[in-house]
């Protein structure tokens, strides 16, 4: 097991920070302009401590490589946080905000196989991407939030990131569908992304070449112990948006939720991430 250190001090190193274990908690003033790279473990960046410059800890063109950690920043009075372009690589990784900062990144690259949790408190905590369209009003599929009540990342058209509040009940027409009731769909639907949320049992029937177009499917814990379903028809990403891959994050581990419509490739290959 891995202990934690702390950086106290007036640091202004301009190397990379790498976490691989434990936790790393940092101040100074614009450092690790190289880069941050996320492995595993946890960076603090932590504006609350004597020595941490309130307009920015880490290099504003700092790149950040998630690849399993956790990025944590944590605001004080009026602390701002800009960071460079961000990637987010195989595996699941978290980024965590909290008190009061505006923390903006540059735009996020994310490859195959690859989830990002956020932490998205809200109230005097902000976070915003730079050079990201979203899609269908999300982030993606693959950018959930955690905490009690799991959602997708709701993604304004400025960038700015929340936890997404408005879906469409049941019916595939497009959108961000909830599931409230088993359904029979029409032949060849398409949803943005799908959320299981409600406490029950429910069965999505499907027919022909349906298609969640973000890859996003997200059952949570408030589902409970409940079995839920889709069948029928087949079912694919979309190229566009992900390059066909579905991303399935089953948080409920009291309940299952089974697949029976067909997976199959599209324009191109279809790959599957389970979170």
């Amino acid at each position: 097991a891995a202990g934690p250190v702390v950086l106290g001090g007036a640091n202004s190193y301009a190397g990379v920070t790498t976490v691989n274990a434990g936790t790393l908690t940092v101040a100074g003033s614009g450092i690790s302009a190289g880069g941050l790279v996320l492995n595993g473990g946890t960076l603090a960046v932590d504006f609350t401590q004597a020595n941490a410059n309130q307009a920015g800890i880490v290099a504003a063109s700092a790149p950040v490589t998630f690849a399993g950690g956790t990025l944590s920043v944590t605001g004080n009075v009026g602390s701002t946080q800009s960071l460079g372009a961000v990637t987010v690589n195989g595996g699941a990784s978290t980024l965590n905000v909290a008190g009061n900062l505006a923390l903006t990144t540059g735009a996020i690259t994310r490859n195959a196989g690859g989830v990002l949790n956020f932490g998205l408190p809200g109230g005097s905590s902000s976070v915003k991407v730079v050079g990201n369209a979203g899609v269908g009003g999300i982030l993606g599929g693959w950018a959930v939030t955690n905490g009690a009540n799991p959602t997708f990342v709701d993604h304004d058209g400025a960038g700015n990131l929340t936890p997404l509040a408005a879906y469409t009940g049941d019916t595939w027409d497009g959108s961000n569908v909830a599931v409230t009731s088993s359904t029979s769909q029409a032949s060849s639907s398409v949803a943005n992304s799908l959320f299981f949320n409600t406490a029950g049992g429910n069965t999505v029937t499907l027919s022909g070449a349906n298609r969640i177009t973000s890859g996003g499917i997200l059952m949570t814990g408030n589902v409970a112990a409940n079995n839920n379903v889709i069948t029928g028809g087949t079912l694919a990403g979309g190229a566009a948006a992900n390059g066909g891959e579905l991303i399935v994050h089953q948080l409920d581990t009291q309940g299952s939720l089974t697949n029976d419509s067909a997976i199959v490739d599209t324009a191109t290959a279809t790959g599957l991430t389970k979170a």
